[in-house]
């Protein structure tokens, strides 16, 4: 039961990457800036996410130095907040919204899967299964069809 109530979570969190795509271009067409648009929409998350962090950070200290030359690449998820953001500004008014969405699942599951086959970031190895291929290949498919 908790697995299925994790799953609607998930989908219903899923429901906001469109929604915040639609409201992140019109702020862009408010202030005429794609840049800055994109700034501000990661300046407003990176804002909610440091109040919850001094909210709900335990005493225990922050290991801020224990970050070494050979963990720069653990810095690159605000790189790629900027590339998300930023292209869910410019593409889904050139493509439309169904397309922009369901390319951006595709290229999600697809990395999402070869995470878990091949246990990259330290994440546990979870086989690929016949079924993951086949739900691959259907996505790929839907985006082929949403095309317009």
């Amino acid at each position: 039961m908790i697995s299925f109530i994790l799953l609607l979570i998930a989908i219903v969190v899923g429901c906001l990457s469109p929604i915040q795509a639609a409201v992140n271009n019109q702020l862009n067409k408010k202030i005429n800036s794609t840049f800055l648009s994109g700034a501000i929409s990661n300046l407003v998350g990176g804002i909610i996410m440091l109040v919850i962090a001094l909210h709900k950070h335990n005493k225990s200290p922050i290991m801020i130095t224990s970050f070494n030359v050979k963990d720069w690449w653990l810095f690159s998820g605000g790189v790629f907040s900027a590339v998300i953001v930023l292209t869910s500004i410019i593409l889904p008014t050139k493509i439309g919204y169904a397309s922009y969405i369901s390319s951006f699942l595709c290229g999600q599951l697809i990395i999402a899967l070869l995470i878990d086959t091949l246990g990259w970031f330290g994440s546990p190895v979870i086989p690929i299964t016949g079924k993951d291929f086949l739900a691959i290949i259907m996505l790929c498919f839907g985006v082929i069809l949403l095309k317009k």
